[in-house]
This record gives C-alpha cells, sequence and structure tokens, in this order.
C-alpha cells in the first residue's frame, strides 16, 4: 500500500509536470507558428515586389522594343518605296528613249540632243543624280543674235556660271548633279508643254528644268520637277516681277547711297565736281531729281509707270540686275535640289539641306528687305520639306527636327532653328511621358530621363546648342549608373560591369564602390564553376585514374618491398602528366585560369595608364575618350580553315600551326570618336563616336599608329594575320568563334545571304555601334562583321612558307596589296569566318574597312 501511495504520488507529479511542459511546448509552437507566418508573408511580400520589378522592366523593354522596330520599319518601308521606284525606272528606259527617237524625228523637243545620252548611262551609286536643265531669258542661236531681248541683258553664260558654281558646291558635299548647260536649244518649246514633252522621254530621270521667260518689263521664273517615281511633273511659276522697276530699285539704291556718303564727308557741290568731274555729278543729281518726281506721284496715287523716269543706269547696275536674277535661279535650284536629296532617297541616308549653310555669302551686298524676303521663303519650304518626311516616318519625328534646326540655325537669323529644337525636345520628352513647355527648364527633365542609348541624339542637341552658344550638358554618369543597376537586378555582371566603369570615367564616383561589388560576385560565381568543371573534367577525362586523385575507402598499406619505391615515382609522374592532359583537353575554356601563359606579357610602363596587368589596360586618349586593351595570352594554333569547311577559299590553305607571343589587342573595333582624338578628322560614311572609324586606307591605319606612337610614347600598330585569326578564334576550331554559325542578332552582315542551312536574317545596311553584339571569350568585340579589318602582312595567295612565329609575312620587294580580315555589314555570312581572307591596295578606302591596334614589344 505504501508503494501504491508513492506510486501514485509519482505519477500526479509526473502528470503535472508533463501537462506544464505540453503547455509551455504548446505556447512554444504557437509563437514558432506566428513567426513563420510573419516570415512567410514577409517573402511572399519581397516575392511579389520582385515579380512586380520584373513585369515592370519587361513592360520598358517591351516597350522600348516595339518602338525600335517600329522605327525601323518605317525605314524599310520607305526604303522599299525607293527601290521599288528604282525599279520601275529601269522598266521604263527603254520605252523612254523610244520617245526621244520619236520627238528627235519631229525636231520638237528642247533638249533632245542630250535626252538618249541621259538615258543610255549607268546607275550612280544609290543615290540617282539630278538632272538640270535651264532656258535662260535670252538664248543666242547659231546666226549670233538673241530673241526676246527686248531690252533685257544678255546673261546665258552668267547664268550658267552662277549655277555651275552652286552645283559644284553640292557635288563636294556628295550631292551628284548633272548639269546640262546650254542643252536648251530654242524658246519656242516652253512652259508646261515643253515639261510635258520633256518628261515623256525622261520620267525614269529625275529632273529640274529652270525657265525664265521675259513678257516685256516683267520676268517670270518658273520650274518642272520630278523626283524618282512620280507619274507627271510638277510646274510651278515661283517669282514674277518688273526687272526693270528692280533695275531702277539698284539705280535708286545706288544715287541715295552717293549723296549719303558725301553728306557724311562734308563736301561741297564744287568740291564733289573738282574730285568726280561735272559731266558725272551731273548724273547723280539727274537721278535725284527723278527719285523726288516719282516720290511725289507715289504721294499723289499716280501710277508711276506712266512717268518717264529717265534714269542714268550704269554698269554697275546692270550687273546688280544680273546678280539678282541669277540668285532668283539659285534660290529656286537650291530648294529643289535639296527637296529631291531629303525626299526621294531612304530616310536612313538621306541629305540634309545645303542651301541654308550657302545662303549668307549668296546674300552677301544684298539689300536687308532682299535678305529677308529669301531667308522668310527658305524657313517656310524647309519646314514643309520637314513635315512631308515627318508624315512619312512620324516616330523619327524628334531626330527630324533637330536636323533641320541644324540647317535653320546657320541663317543670319535664329528664331526658326531655335522653334525646331524647341519642338524636338517636346516631342522627345513626350515619348517618355513628360509634357514640356519651352519655359520650363529642359535640363532638370533630361537628366532624370536619360538613358545611355539616348546619348546619340543628345551629341546631335549638343551640335545645335554650340551653334547658339549653349554649353549645358546632361550627366550621362548618373545614366549610365541606372543602367548598371539595372543589368546587376538581372544577374548580368559584364554589362553592369561596362556601365559603372564608363560612370567612373563620366566622373560619377559612386559607381566605383558599386563596381567593386559586381567584380566580386563575378569573382566567387567564376570560383564555383571553376571548382565545378574541374570536378567534372576529372571525372569524365580520365576516370582510370580515379583511384590515384582521390585515396580509396580501404587504403591498402604502404609496401615494404624498397624496390618499389621508384614504381611509386613514375607513377606520380604519369599521373601528373595525365592530369595536364585531361585538363587542357576536357577544358580547354578555362586553361587560362588553370596556369599562367607561357610567355606573359609585361604591360606598359607609362604611369599614365590604367592596367590591370592580368586582363587589361586603358589608354587615355584625351577628352574622356579612352583606348581599351585587352591581353590575349600566347599560344599556338591551326591557322587557316580545313579542306570540310563549307565556303571556304583556296587562299585560306594549307592549315599550319603557328606559335603566337602574347599581345594586347583593341577590345573593340577602332571608333570614330578615337580616329578624331588622335588624327581631328572623321571621313566614316555612317556617323557615329561610337560606330568603327571606316572610309580609312591602311595607310591611313598604320599613319594613325604612329601619330598614337606619338601621343602616348608606347609601341602601337596593326596586328599581323596571324594575331588577328589566333586572337579572334579565342581557342575555338569552328567557323565562327560562336560556333558552327551565325545570325544577324550575333553578328552585323548581310543577312540575306546566310551560311550553310542557316535562315536568312536582318541585312542592317550600315555598320552599328562596337560592343553591340557578344564578345569571344578573349573578350574581344565584332571580331565578325562589321567593318573589314587591316592587318600589317602583305598579300600572299597561299600559306605556303607563312611565318610560323606569329610576325607579319611581307614581301621582299614591298607590296602596295594588303590584307583585311573579319567580313563586313554588307558580306556574306561566308565572308565573316575566322579564316576568311580579303586583300585590298593600300591605299583604297570603302566604308566597310576598318582596323584596330596591339600594343607589343616586339615590333614586325
Amino acid at each position: 500500500k505504501d508503494l501504491d501511495r508513492d506510486l501514485q504520488t509519482q505519477l500526479a507529479k509526473s502528470s503535472l509536470a508533463f501537462q506544464g511542459q505540453e503547455n509551455a511546448l504548446q505556447r512554444d509552437l504557437q509563437v514558432r507558428l506566428v513567426e513563420l507566418n510573419q516570415e512567410f508573408q514577409s517573402q511572399q511580400g519581397e516575392l511579389s515586389r520582385a515579380f512586380t520589378e520584373k513585369i515592370e522592366v519587361f513592360k520598358a523593354d517591351m516597350q522600348k522594343y516595339f518602338f525600335e522596330k517600329q522605327k525601323e520599319l518605317q525605314i524599310q518601308l520607305k526604303a522599299q518605296d525607293i527601290d521599288l521606284a528604282r525599279e520601275l525606272r529601269q522598266f521604263d528606259r527603254q520605252t523612254a528613249i523610244d520617245v526621244i527617237h520619236a520627238q528627235k524625228r519631229k525636231e520638237n523637243s528642247a533638249i533632245w540632243l542630250v535626252a538618249e545620252d541621259l538615258l543610255k548611262r549607268g546607275m550612280y551609286g544609290d543615290i540617282l543624280p539630278l538632272n538640270v536643265f535651264v532656258s535662260p531669258p535670252v538664248i543666242r542661236d547659231d546666226s549670233g543674235k538673241t530673241t526676246n531681248a527686248k531690252g533685257f541683258p544678255d546673261m546665258e553664260q552668267y547664268l550658267k556660271e552662277e549655277l555651275r558654281q552652286l552645283f559644284q558646291q553640292y557635288k563636294t558635299h556628295n550631292r551628284h548633279i548633272v548639269y546640262l548647260a546650254g542643252a536648251w536649244t530654242s524658246k519656242q518649246f516652253n512652259s508646261e508643254a515643253a515639261a510635258w514633252q520633256i518628261f515623256l522621254g525622261l520620267q525614269s530621270e529625275p529632273t529640274l528644268i529652270l525657265e525664265c521667260t521675259l513678257e516685256g518689263e516683267n520676268l517670270s521664273i518658273s520650274y518642272a520637277y520630278w523626283g524618282l517615281g512620280d507619274i507627271s511633273p510638277r510646274y510651278d511659276t515661283c517669282m514674277r516681277f518688273s526687272w526693270l522697276e528692280v533695275l531702277y530699285g539698284f539705280v535708286k539704291e545706288r544715287t541715295e547711297n552717293w549723296f549719303r556718303n558725301r553728306a557724311e564727308d562734308g563736301t561741297s557741290e564744287a568740291e564733289w565736281i573738282a574730285d568726280y568731274g561735272e559731266e558725272f555729278v551731273a548724273k547723280y543729281q539727274a537721278n535725284q531729281a527723278v527719285i523726288k518726281r516719282e516720290q511725289m506721284w507715289l504721294n499723289r496715287g499716280d501710277d508711276i509707270r506712266e512717268l518717264a523716269r529717265n534714269y542714268h543706269i550704269a554698269p554697275k547696275d546692270w550687273d546688280q540686275l544680273k546678280r539678282f536674277v541669277a540668285l532668283c535661279h539659285i534660290m529656286i535650284a537650291g530648294w529643289v535640289t535639296d527637296e529631291y536629296f531629303l525626299l526621294n532617297t531612304s530616310p536612313d541616308r538621306h541629305l540634309s539641306p545645303l542651301l541654308p549653310e550657302l545662303l549668307p555669302g549668296l546674300l552677301s551686298g544684298m539689300s536687308e528687305e532682299i535678305k529677308r524676303q529669301f531667308i522668310d521663303g527658305s524657313v517656310q519650304i524647309y519646314q514643309a520639306l520637314y513635315e512631308a518626311l515627318i508624315r512619312q516616318v512620324p516616330d523619327w519625328e524628334s531626330e527630324l527636327r533637330l536636323e533641320l534646326a541644324a540647317s535653320l540655325i546657320k541663317l543670319p537669323s535664329h528664331e526658326a532653328g531655335i522653334a525646331q529644337v524647341n519642338a524636338s525636345l517636346k516631342v522627345w520628352l513626350s515619348y517618355r511621358g513628360i509634357d514640356w513647355h519651352p519655359s520650363t527648364p529642359v535640363m532638370p527633365l533630361l537628366a532624370e530621363v536619360a538613358k545611355p542609348e539616348d546619348e546619340s541624339y543628345f551629341n546631335s542637341l549638343y551640335q545645335v546648342w554650340e551653334l547658339l552658344g549653349i554649353t549645358d550638358r546632361v550627366d550621362m554618369g548618373n545614366a549610365y549608373y541606372r543602367r548598371g543597376e539595372d543589368f546587376y537586378k538581372r544577374r548580368d555582371f559584364e554589362a553592369a560591369c561596362q556601365d559603372f566603369e564608363r560612370a567612373i570615367g563620366l566622373g560619377y564616383v559612386k559607381a566605383a564602390a558599386r563596381r567593386e561589388i559586381v567584380v566580386q560576385v563575378q569573382e566567387s560565381i567564376k570560383d564555383e564553376k571553376l571548382k565545378l568543371l574541374r570536378e567534372q573534367a576529372e571525372e569524365q577525362a580520365f576516370p582510370q585514374i580515379s583511384q590515384f586523385i582521390s585515396p580509396p575507402t580501404n587504403p591498402p598499406k604502404p609496401p615494404t618491398n624498397p624496390n618499389l619505391n621508384i614504381k611509386e615515382s613514375i607513377k606520380d609522374e604519369k599521373l601528373k602528366l595525365l592530369r595536364e592532359q585531361a585538363k587542357e583537353q576536357a577544358f580547354p575554356q578555362i586553361s587560362q585560369f588553370i596556369s599562367p601563359p607561357t610567355n606573359p606579357l609585361k604591360p606598359p610602363t607609362n604611369p599614365n595608364l590604367n592596367i590591370n596587368p592580368t586582363s587589361s589596360f586603358t589608354e587615355d586618349l584625351g577628352n574622356g575618350i579612352k583606348l581599351e586593351m585587352i591581353a590575349i595570352p600566347g599560344g599556338t594554333f591551326l591557322m587557316g580553315s580545313p579542306e570540310n569547311e563549307a565556303e571556304r577559299d583556296r587562299d585560306e590553305s594549307p592549315q599550319h600551326q603557328v606559335t603566337v607571343p602574347s599581345f594586347f589587342m583593341g577590345k573593340y573595333q577602332l571608333t570614330q570618336a578615337q580616329y578624331q582624338a588622335i588624327m581631328g578628322v572623321n571621313l566614316s560614311a555612317f556617323k557615329g563616336d561610337n560606330r568603327p572609324v571606316e572610309n580609312v586606307s591602311w595607310d591611313d591605319a598604320v599613319a594613325f599608329c604612329q601619330k598614337l606612337i606619338q601621343k602616348t610614347g608606347n609601341k602601337y600598330r596593326l596586328p599581323s594575320e596571324a594575331e588577328w585569326e589566333y586572337a579572334c578564334r579565342a581557342g575555338t576550331k569552328t567557323p565562327f568563334y560562336f560556333g558552327d554559325n551565325i545570325n544577324p542578332d550575333l553578328v552585323n552582315y548581310n543577312g540575306n545571304y546566310p551560311y550553310k542551312s542557316a535562315p536568312k536574317g536582318k541585312y542592317r545596311q550600315q555598320t552599328t555601334d562596337v560592343g553591340t553584339f557578344p564578345p569571344n571569350a578573349f573578350g574581344l568585340y565584332n571580331m565578325h562583321g562589321n567593318v573589314w579589318e587591316w592587318c600589317e602582312d602583305d598579300w600572299h595567295e597561299n600559306y605556303i612558307n607563312a611565318p610560323k612565329d606569329g610576325s607579319a609575312w611581307k614581301s621582299q620587294s614591298g607590296s602596295t596589296s594588303k590584307l583585311l580580315r573579319g567580313g563586313s555589314w554588307e558580306n556574306c555570312a561566308w565572308d565573316c569566318r575566322a579564316a576568311s581572307r580579303q586583300s585590298e591596295f593600300s591605299y583604297y578606302c570603302r566604308s566597310d574597312y576598318g582596323f584596330r591596334v596591339v600594343f607589343c614589344s616586339r615590333t614586325l
């Protein structure tokens, strides 16, 4: 019983203790559940916010993508219209020749002597030339007599020469014009009837006809014009005035200036006579009397044409009249010619107006009233032309209005140009959701929404602002920093580093810390990948020696036989050799991280350089322009293409092994900004600071290297052909460093001609910014396509007796035929292969020839 009572007591105590512990555990469980629920809700909120952020980024990217695609589509549609018109032109040419033959038989065309020759000529580049005919006010026939003179001066030759000088200016600015002075043979054919007869024969040829007609003292200047694909000529009379009143106006202006100058001199009539002679002074006094009598008639409201105005007309007055009439022709010719090269070409190749740039010089010496009339007329015409172009490609409005502003600001009055700048900014900001008024400061708004891809627009804006004396600039360092943060969130660390580096270069100090963080993250990821690759390679590449790499689970006891020590040492050597071979064969892509290069390159000793001796250094070219150089480790590779490589050429044989010492190579193809910084000029066809420089010959590239050496003190040169192919392949053996094929998303080439069985793709028809496409394993961009790259070597038909040490192959006698590598924007895909070669004269340049530089202590 006592034991039973003790047991019951213990059971009661245990039950109470258990209940207490159960209650405590229950409370702890409830608290933990609440904590877990709160943690779950917090994580769910973070995931929701992250998802929302990704959705917003995706929406922004898609909106930007669709906007850019829409802009490209508008350009393509306009270009297709131009191409269709050119094809129709070819179709209509034979019919036109038959029409010209018929006109010749009937002798009812004023220009039939040259029309057939125009139809038989070939094409001229991408833009057809504009033919210009002139029917002067007076034509001198074969007998030496003139027709329709009626007191008007003979100015046919003067007019020809003035227009010839104008069109020569256009030709020097890449606007090809066929000026057919003297082709108009008779005034019997005029007005719309003559224009239509000529159009029937030359409707396939863009043509401008300037026609000047005399009717007593009245002079009319008309023009007929048709561009590419027009179904009928446009005929309009632009100017009609009394040439006699214009002549009298110059007489009155000369007379008033003479008396004004005498009044400023303070001389008397007797002194005038003594200085100039009585007859000379009497003419001016007679002119002054006619002017006063003319003013009296005007005050009474009488018609001064009934007044006998016996002005004494000096040769200078006739010269002024001829110059004025010629200027009227020049203005009409300039307006229509600018219209042709603006609207009758592909929008991405159109040429901005030239006449506004020439107008101040043309108007020199004219009265302020004449200047104002011609300037106001030009502003109205160019505004109407650009409005027509904007209707064709509306998404390019901000860029086009800025282009128009650049033209109008060259006029003496800047108001119209400033208005177009403001209109451009308003459109540009409206695309970014901002309703801007010119009374509001614009710089804070631009800085708020600016993105790195907007630099092209800003550069155009700055050029216009400089003409106006405005020095404001948008802080692009902040823009690159913001985009770098965006790339970092997307885990695109390489792009983030590039943007942070650009922000640092622009003085945005805050980006330096962020770049260090990204670099650390990259290094940790690289270490993890390297470790994984090593483990996988060791398991897959040499399982037969796995027992030597990791100890067995039951390690055997060491042998007691002393003779086995030699065998063990031999085994260790074999194991070391097998491991090295396995690493090289199984994962060559990481061999540069496993062991240092056999022939390491010493970086430049210039203390002004920002150098990372293991990967790159940066050369400062001044004014914020940098030249980035990438370290290329030395190695051995197989140069040329194998016999079974598709689309190969015989000049790529025989394949041979070349050992290349290490060197530094330009990360990008040399840009226009870099070339401009050293050479002071930029002759590229496709303008853009970050686009590759082109239209440079081999001689130009060598001259650049020499000037770069003078500026920096470092040894720069063109790469040898072996260095170029070795750097391009970056350890690969395929036709491209991307693999067996490419597409226009990877390389800028003519997508209409793909490699092997690949589908067709986009053909951009121009260069793109360097670094637009992915790099190779060495970190080099655009080694395939964009522009051909000059090499140091002379051209050889094959690789027989080619150097095997990576040096340039020079001919003993010297050669003007040099070598290009890499293909370009206008070439087929197979021309962009790593082994593809091309020869060209050293002095020849094209819009797809560029280069990049290398640095190396060894000279070629």
